[in-house]
């Protein structure tokens, strides 16, 4: 007693709905190609504010920030070392950094 189960069988032999093999694609018809994905995602970086986010937080972890920006702020170095405050004040400089760049590279300036 053999009995198939639509769906599960290897052999569909139902004619109103061809078995084709949709391996590649998803539930929306869409490739999911590994390496489609990737190339997809990685068009979409915006390498321009990747690399001078990279210049600027060198900048601001760098001893003559820390020395000519940080030090004069009670409580931000302790030795030569950014205390707790030291870093949260950096992170911030970043951060605004960041906005800044966004927008110039978002609206053609650079």
């Amino acid at each position: 007693m053999t009995e198939t189960v639509k769906g599960l069988s290897d052999d569909y032999e139902n004619e109103d709905e061809p078995c084709d093999n949709k391996s590649k694609y998803s539930k929306h018809g869409k490739q999911t190609d590994l390496m489609k994905l990737s190339g997809s995602v990685l068009s979409n970086i915006n390498y321009k504010v990747a690399f001078m986010l990279f210049v600027i937080s060198i900048l601001l972890f760098s001893d003559i920030f820390i020395d000519a920006v940080i030090r004069p702020i009670d409580g931000a170095i302790e030795g030569e070392c950014t205390t707790t405050k030291g870093t949260i004040i950096q992170l911030i400089f970043l951060v605004i950094a960041y906005i800044i760049l966004d927008l110039v590279v978002k609206y053609d300036i650079m």
